[in-house]
């Protein structure tokens, strides 16, 4: 693979939950099979990332996109000539 695109995603379905269902944070723990962890696993992707964000999106807050982005700290950055 030569890279990664990640379009409006999330940092995990549990801060999902909370933004979304705010109602359910004291009892997530219960509910939740799966986290999805993606702002734990990002740091470990070695290839160039290109974060594709909607500053007007109605489901994923941009600034779950500009977190992964802030954690992405391993990723290889590659000049366009």
């Amino acid at each position: 693979m030569a890279g990664l695109i990640l379009e409006n995603t999330f940092t995990s379905i549990s801060d999902m939950v909370d933004r979304i269902f705010p109602f359910l944070a004291n009892f997530k723990h219960l509910i939740l099979r799966i986290n999805w962890p993606t702002i734990e696993r990002i740091p470990k992707i070695k290839l160039p990332i290109l974060f594709v964000v909607g500053s007007i999106d109605e489901i994923v807050p941009p600034d779950h996109v500009h977190r992964l982005n802030e954690a992405a700290s391993n990723a290889k950055f590659k000049k366009l000539h």
